[in-house]
Order: structure tokens, then C-alpha cells, then sequence
């Protein structure tokens, strides 16, 4: 308490810029109207209609359902981090782990606590996603593992990323597990390409990569009058912080009739992975806004689950300009500013071009139900254990 105090007396005196007091201030500058926590976003968006997923999107679902079924003789475990201390991965994970079950393949997701080692024994997985972080390391019994023969993935994460631990000694402890493969939730190409990686593909073992898409079970468009302008939802990720400031705070603290919501934001403690509400506000709204990591704009690594859920919402798409998007939606259908002056241009653009955003979110929401959600994903995922003999 008496270190913040310091900080924040060193901060005001301006004698330092303290990251976490300036994102707070940030915080305060947010027009009230456009500050949201679960009862106000469901309030306002709630609907009689029911939730009836068009036509396409049933047939895309029915396409991949059981396909697999009978034909993988192998479960499937992910362990998954807590929504407060990793909501992207936590919704990558139970999304790919429900596609898997569609497409007719055993898998579940198992929750890093204290009850880990229980569920590890109960379930037997013959293929394990896990992690190498030192309080996961410390808490999985790995004899369980071996005792059962469970084939075990550990998450290709390089120093770049700041984690605790350094890649070099985490490897040291992977290597006495003796882990079968590692996985990751960016593009193999950049994978390969990248040199952070290069101690990792040394070690001659499968990379199996399964990147963000949407879920269809839970993401498509809804036909609702647009009662609000424009939409973030997403958490406080903390490396974003200073994007946030830069991108949002010429909209959200000046203009109003906008939603943001998501966890750990000061103004919403009671924040819940809850897709009806999402479909509903997404559909209730004109422009969906969406910002990535400094990695994500350097290099082709990853386009965020946003992305992809609010394509296939069929919601026009603001985004700033990771590197990826031109791959991945090579047929454009996504706005992209090189800069935060940019973006707030092309937000007013598109606010009064509602024919022309139309077409494009037709554009971007055609190309990912035939590419990007996750029933594509989990079946790649299974061509790639196929192909690396993990199954």
C-alpha cells in the first residue's frame, strides 16, 4: 500500500508516469453513457425475439457434426486458465473443445486448481494440451500422466512474450517431463519464420498450431434494430493498455451512444461470458471496434477471437493493422487504420455509409463461415495430430 502511494505521489509531482494510475485516470475520462457492466448491457439489450440462427449457419453446423465420430479412438484434455487471469484463452479453449465434441471427438477442458490431478486421473486423457508456467508445473502431478500414457503438449511460449520464466530454464523442465509436442495459438508460418522460436524447433518435436475462430454454436447475426453506434467488448489486457488510451480515448471519452464492456475494466466488476448477450448487443449495434497486441500489427502472428466473432455476427469491423489481416480476409470486408487519427476518421465513415457497410460485413461474414470458425478449426487440429502420430 505505502509503494502505491509513493507511485502515486511520483506520479501526480509528474516526477513518473506510473502504467497503472494512467490507465485508471483513462478510465475516469469514459463518458458514463458509454460505460457498461452486466446488468446494463443485458437491461439494454434485451429482447422478446428469439434467437434463431439463419439458415446458413444451421447448415454449416449440421456439415460438421460427428464427422469424426467412431473415427478417432483418442480423448482429448486441454487444461484451461481461470476468465480473470486469461479470458482470450479461456473462450480459445472451450470453444475448440465443444467444436471437437461437434465434430464427434472426445474432449474436455479441465480447470488449473486443486482439483487438476483429480480430473487428470478420472478422465485419462490420451492427449494432454498444457502449459509450463511455474504454478501449472508445480501443481500437475506429470506420474499420473505417464502412468496412464497420456501424450503431452506443452504451449510454445518464447521470451518475447515476457512470461515469468525464461524459455531456456522452462525447457529444461520439459525436457525431464518429457513432453511430446508443443502447440500454439499462432500462425505455423510465423512460427517457423520467427527466431524467438528457434530453441523450440531445435528440439525436433511436432508444433501443432490451432489458431482463433468463431464459434457458430454461439456466434451469427441476429436482425435487431441498431440502437447503439459502436461496441468493444474485450478485458483490460494489460499489454494493451497504452493502445486503448491512444485508439479509444478520442471516441469513448467524447463521443456517446458506444458500449464497452468486458472484464476487469474499473466500471464492470460483474463481468460474464454470456454469447446471448453478446449476439444481442453485437446485433443491436452498428460498428463493432477491435484493437490487437503490438505482436499481432509487427508481424503475420495472430488475429484475435474478436475478429473472427464479430465477422460472423455479420457486424461491420473497425480494427487497427495486424499484419495477418490481409491474409486471412484477403478479400477485404475489414476496415483497418494504420493509426489512432485514422481510425476515429474511419469510424465517422462508416457511421454514415451504411450501405457500403453492409456489403463489407457481408464480405467479412461469408469468407469466415467458410474458412474461420471453429469447426474448421478442430478439424485441422485433427489432420495435424494425424499427421504428427500424436493420434
Amino acid at each position: 500500500m505505502l509503494k502505491y502511494q509513493i507511485y502515486e505521489w511520483l506520479h501526480h509531482s509528474k516526477l513518473y508516469s506510473h502504467p497503472t494510475i494512467t490507465f485508471r485516470e483513462f478510465q475516469k475520462h469514459i463518458l458514463p453513457q458509454n460505460q457498461y457492466n452486466f446488468q446494463k448491457i443485458s437491461q439494454t439489450f434485451a429482447t422478446n425475439e428469439q434467437d434463431v440462427p439463419p439458415s446458413e449457419i444451421i447448415t454449416l453446423i449440421n456439415s460438421f457434426k460427428d464427422i469424426y465420430k467412431n473415427k478417432i479412438g483418442t480423448s482429448i484434455a486441454f487444461l484451461i486458465p481461470s476468465p480473470q487471469k486469461s479470458p482470450g484463452g479461456y473462450s480459445l479453449i472451450k470453444n475448440i473443445t465443444e467444436a471437437l465434441n461437434h465434430i464427434g471427438v472426445c474432449a474436455i477442458y479441465i480447470p488449473i486448481n486443486q482439483e487438476v490431478n483429480i480430473k487428470l486421473n478420472e478422465y485419462k486423457p490420451k492427449i494432454l494440451f498444457a502449459f509450463d508456467f511455474d504454478d501449472v508445473v508445480q501443481m500437475i502431478d506429470w506420474n499420473i500422466l505417464k502412468i496412464n500414457n497420456t501424450k503431452i503438449g506443452i504451449a510454445a511460449y518464447i521470451d518475447e512474450y515476457k512470461y515469468v520464466s525464461a524459455l531456456k530454464q522452462r525447457q529444461k523442465y520439459t525436457d525431464s517431463i518429457g513432453i511430446d509436442y508443443y502447440y500454439s495459438f499462432k500462425d505455423i508460418t510465423y512460427i517457423h519464420q520467427h527466431k524467438g522460436y528457434e530453441p523450440i524447433i531445435s528440439k525436433k518435436l511436432p508444433i501443432i498450431s490451432f489458431p482463433f475462430g468463431a464459434n457458430p454454436l454461439h456466434y451469427y447475426p441476429l436482425e435487431r434494430p441498431k440502437i447503439k453506434d459502436f461496441i468493444f467488448i474485450g478485458s483490460t489486457n494489460r499489454d494493451k493498455w497504452e493502445r486503448y488510451q491512444k485508439w479509444f480515448a478520442p471516441i469513448y471519452c467524447h463521443w456517446a451512444n458506444g458500449v464497452l464492456y468486458g472484464p476487469n475494466w474499473d466500471f464492470c466488476t460483474d463481468f460474464e461470458f454470456n454469447a446471448q448477450i453478446e449476439r444481442n448487443a453485437y446485433a443491436g449495434t452498428k460498428v463493432g471496434l477491435n484493437l490487437h497486441l503490438e505482436n499481432q500489427i509487427s508481424y503475420a502472428s495472430e488475429l484475435n477471437e474478436r475478429t473472427y466473432q464479430l465477422a460472423l455476427c455479420k457486424i461491420p469491423q473497425l480494427m487497427d493493422n495486424p499484419m495477418l489481416l490481409k491474409y486471412h480476409y484477403p478479400g477485404g470486408g475489414v476496415y483497418s487504420a494504420k493509426n489512432e487519427e485514422e481510425y476515429t476518421q474511419i469510424l465517422r465513415h462508416i457511421l454514415t455509409n451504411e450501405n457500403e457497410c453492409i456489403m463489407n460485413a457481408e464480405i467479412a461474414y461469408n469468407h469466415t463461415l467458410n474458412h474461420h470458425t471453429s469447426m474448421h478449426r478442430a478439424v485441422q487440429l485433427i489432420k495435424d495430430l494425424q499427421y504428427h502420430k500424436i493420434i
